[in-house]
Order: C-alpha cells, then sequence, then structure tokens
C-alpha cells in the first residue's frame, strides 16, 4: 500500500518536473519556427530557470535582432524602389535565362510597352542595335555604351549602357540595361551649333564689307569724291546693320533668360498701333505701302508694357512692309474677348505669302524666306523670334497663317 503510494506520488512529481521542461522546449521550438518563417515578431514569455532561461533569453535576443535587421531591409528596398521608379533613365534588369526580371515606369514608357516582366528582352527591345548591345554584355561580361536611335514607338536618341551583374565566381547572372532619353540635349546643341554658325555668317557679312570698302578708301579711292561719298554710305550702312544685329542678339538673350523686367501699366492698345505705324510710316511711303490702323468705337485697355507692346508691332509691321509690294497695304486689326479677357492683334498684309513649308520655321532665330530681300532691306533674322519670346514671356502666343501669293496674317494673343 505505502510502496503504491509513493510510486503514484514518484510518477506527479516527475509529470510535474517533466511539464516544466517539455513547455519551455516546445515554446523554444515555436518560436524558433516563426523565425524560420519570417514572423520575426514572435517572442518567447513562459518563465524558465537554469539554462532553459539563458536559451530562452538567446532565441529571443536572435529574433529582436532579425526583426531590426529586416525592417531595415525593408526601408532600404523601399528607398531603392523609390528611387529606380522615379529615375529619369529606364532601367531593366536581365536574369542570365535573357528574361526581363524588373523594370521601371521610364522603360515602359521608352519602350511603348507595359507588363515587361518575364519576357524575353530581345522580343521586347524592338531595336536590333540594343539587342546586339545586351548580347555583347552577355558575351563579353563587360559594360556596354553606345549611343543608339530608336524609331518604334517614337524617334528617340538613347545613351544606352548596358553592365553585368557578376556572382563572386565571376560568373554572370545578369545584365542591367540602363537608356536615357538623350533626344532634347542632341537637338539644343542642334540648335547651339546653327546659332554660332548664323551669328558666324550674319557678322561676317557686314564685317567683309566694312574691311573691303575702308582697304579701297585706303588704296586712293578717297581722293575720288564720289566714290568717297558712295562707300562712306555704304560703310555707315553696313555699320548700322551691325549695330542691329548685335543689339538683337542681346535683347533675345535677356529675354530667353528671363532678364527682362515688366513694368506693367494701363495700355491704350489703338495708341500704341497708332504711334507705331506713325514709327514706320517712311518705311512705307518708300514703297506707297498703305497703312489702315484700327478704327475702335470703345478704347480697349490692358495692363502691359508700352515698349514691350511697341516692339512687337514694329516687328510685325516693318516685317509685313518688307514683305509685300509696291502699293500694297498692311491692315493692323485690335478685338477684345471678354470671355478669355485676351486681346487679340492682327497685322495682315496681301504680299508674297509664306510658303507651307516654311510656315513651322520662320520664328526660328535666323530663319529668312527670302534671303535676299531681307538681307536688303537690313533685316537681322531676329525679328520674328523677338516678337514670340516677348508675347511668350507675357504669357500670350502667336500664331501665323499664309498663302503663298495672297499674304499673310500674324495673330498676337495677349492677356488682357
Amino acid at each position: 500500500m505505502i510502496f503504491g503510494l509513493a510510486l503514484v506520488v514518484i510518477g506527479f512529481i516527475s509529470a510535474v518536473i517533466a511539464r516544466r521542461i517539455t513547455r519551455p522546449v516546445n515554446e523554444i521550438i515555436d518560436v524558433s519556427m516563426d523565425l524560420a518563417n519570417h514572423r520575426y515578431y514572435s517572442r518567447i514569455t513562459g518563465q524558465t530557470s537554469g539554462e532553459l532561461q539563458d536559451l530562452s533569453m538567446s532565441v529571443n535576443q536572435l529574433a529582436q535582432s532579425l526583426e531590426k535587421q529586416m525592417q531595415e531591409i525593408e526601408l532600404n528596398q523601399q528607398r531603392l524602389s523609390g528611387i529606380v521608379q522615379n529615375l529619369v533613365s529606364g532601367i531593366m534588369l536581365i536574369d542570365q535565362r535573357k528574361l526581363i526580371v524588373m523594370t521601371n515606369p521610364m522603360m515602359e514608357q521608352i519602350i511603348g510597352e507595359k507588363g515587361l516582366t518575364s519576357k524575353a528582352y530581345y522580343e521586347v527591345l524592338k531595336s536590333f542595335a540594343l539587342t546586339q548591345l545586351v548580347d555583347r554584355c552577355l558575351e563579353q561580361k563587360t559594360p556596354q555604351q553606345e549611343e543608339i536611335t530608336i524609331y518604334f514607338p517614337r524617334e528617340l536618341i538613347l545613351d544606352a549602357n548596358a553592365s553585368p551583374v557578376l556572382s563572386k565566381t565571376g560568373n554572370i547572372t545578369g545584365v542591367i540595361l540602363l537608356l536615357h532619353d538623350i533626344t532634347e540635349i542632341r537637338r539644343l546643341e542642334n540648335v547651339r551649333s546653327e546659332f554660332v554658325a548664323n551669328v558666324s555668317h550674319e557678322l561676317k557679312t557686314p564685317v567683309t564689307a566694312l574691311k573691303g570698302f575702308a582697304e579701297t578708301l585706303l588704296d586712293g579711292a578717297m581722293y575720288d569724291e564720289e566714290l568717297l561719298k558712295k562707300f562712306l554710305t555704304i560703310i555707315k550702312e553696313e555699320s548700322d546693320r551691325l549695330h542691329r544685329l548685335i543689339m538683337d542678339i542681346l535683347e533675345l538673350s535677356r529675354i530667353e533668360q528671363k532678364h527682362v523686367s515688366m513694368n506693367l501699366e494701363q495700355v491704350d492698345v489703338e495708341d500704341v498701333v497708332v504711334a507705331t505705324m506713325d514709327t514706320v510710316r517712311p518705311m512705307a511711303a518708300t514703297k506707297e505701302i498703305q497703312l489702315i490702323s484700327p478704327n475702335l468705337a470703345t478704347p480697349i485697355v490692358m495692363q502691359a508694357e508700352r515698349d514691350r507692346l511697341q516692339q512687337i508691332l514694329i516687328n510685325l509691321i516693318s516685317n509685313a512692309i518688307v514683305y509685300t509690294p509696291q502699293k500694297g497695304k498692311v491692315t493692323v486689326g485690335v478685338t477684345e474677348n471678354i470671355a478669355n479677357e485676351t486681346i487679340v492683334i492682327t497685322v495682315k498684309d496681301n504680299g508674297i505669302g509664306i510658303p507651307v513649308k516654311d510656315i513651322d520655321r520662320i520664328f526660328e532665330r535666323f530663319y529668312r524666306v527670302d534671303r535676299a530681300r531681307s538681307r536688303h532691306s537690313g533685316g537681322t533674322g531676329l525679328g520674328l523670334s523677338i516678337v514670340k519670346h516677348i508675347v511668350e514671356s507675357c504669357g500670350g502666343q502667336v500664331q501665323v497663317e499664309s498663302v503663298e501669293g495672297s499674304g499673310t496674317t500674324f495673330t498676337v494673343t495677349l492677356p488682357k
């Protein structure tokens, strides 16, 4: 009886001891499994003692460290993803199977297609040159760079860079393709080159004339009073043209760089038009051209800088006079659009008109439809470009309609 009772007591004590040992062990196992399954928030909460307590503390410290590291990794991934997604360059990651692993929105915009992942790069890159660039990178395991022009979905000039992704053993595991759109940069470079070439040519013409006539005078022509007067007149005209050219270049530069301050005031538009016509009337009189000014029933007043408005009108009206034949007609109209709160100024002539192929280019610097006539009239080729920049700096727009052989109409719309 006593022996039996002792066995029961021993069994109970053994069960209690076993539970105190196995429960913490099971909890440690469960937490370890949670960590293995990326549940880094899991912790051991049971009370233990001795070696089990040390083991529990170590597991909790490990879990805390892993959780902190994973939070930092996730934060870095978010930052990296934000940078990649907002880059102005297109990025494409290609694995060793030649499949696309990742792209950013700019790459999709350049390629003209979405959902590129898991597709073969040679099916997506609709450019033989781009495909060859990636192929060389995969074969040679070295970075490749090339300037490539693509024509689909639209024509673009790209700075293409392909860089290999290498493992520690030197084996290639993928390629990073970086595409940067440099179309606008190349266009601006061409504009700059054309501008420098045009400026050089336009400056060279009067300078050559000045030099030539001065040398002729020094060689003895100065003693001929008639030739002296004629050559000095030409030298003065070319000097004036050179001065106008330099002033127009400086003016255009100031406007483009927005260094021109606007001193706005209440301006009577009809009054400015009439004053401008009086300025160019002698020029029109030499060709017997009729200048027709607006005849408004009520004054139209707008917020503007009088000098800038007059500069716009002088360029447009004088341009119309140049390209209108003898006894022609130049008409200036002014209307007010109350709904849009804008003022519309039109300058219409019945001159030679502008060919369709030239209309899109007439606002370019130094562009002339009739170079011989413009140069003979003393034009610099910058007048319409100056008009366009002044109008746009005032928040307006300038448009042109023309029929070759019938005349041209320039329409300037300015906010009131």
